[in-house]
């Protein structure tokens, strides 16, 4: 049997989807955009925005839904999917609720597992100097530095 509910500006039946999640169905008050508007209108003749702040608000996770997430997490979902699953956006204020609700455990790290080292900063690396063979080698290993020096030397200097 399909659930309904009335519209909040024309008392229309609202007729929930299948696929609608009790999150976007318990978020859902009219009946179509026209009516959302209509009462937004009415609301800021009279100096009230009561219905703008009333949508964007977010409703609170219930026990059945953080149980719902648990078992979905449990049965080998993602967080990530289980929330999506649920209409939420955010796995994380699930899961603190349904540690808050006692039905997790909250996530710590197991005691004795290693944590990666912390990466020091390295020390300063003194440049080489022009000509070093630990350079120069590497790049012209047929051209000695004095050589290169003497076919340059018609050049200038900068």
């Amino acid at each position: 049997m399909t659930e309904t509910k009335p519209c909040k500006w024309c008392q229309k039946a609202i007729v929930r989807a299948d696929e609608a999640t009790e999150f976007n169905w318990a978020r859902r008050l009219f009946c179509n955009s026209r009516c959302r508007k209509a009462l937004d209108r009415q609301m800021e003749c009279n100096g009230n925005h009561a219905t703008q702040s009333a949508r964007s608000r977010n409703t609170p996770i219930t026990q059945e839904e953080a149980t719902r997430f648990v078992g979905l997490v449990s049965a080998g979902v993602s967080d990530a999917d289980a929330a999506k699953q649920l209409g939420r956006a955010s796995p994380e204020i699930l899961t603190r609720r349904a540690i808050m609700f006692g039905l997790m455990p909250p996530r710590r790290a197991e005691p004795g597992a290693e944590l990666a080292p912390i990466a020091t900063k390295p020390e300063r690396i003194e440049p080489l100097k022009a000509g070093a063979d630990e350079t120069w080698r590497a790049m012209m290993p047929d051209l000695s530095w004095k050589e290169a020096q003497a076919m340059t030397a018609h050049m200038g200097r900068f």
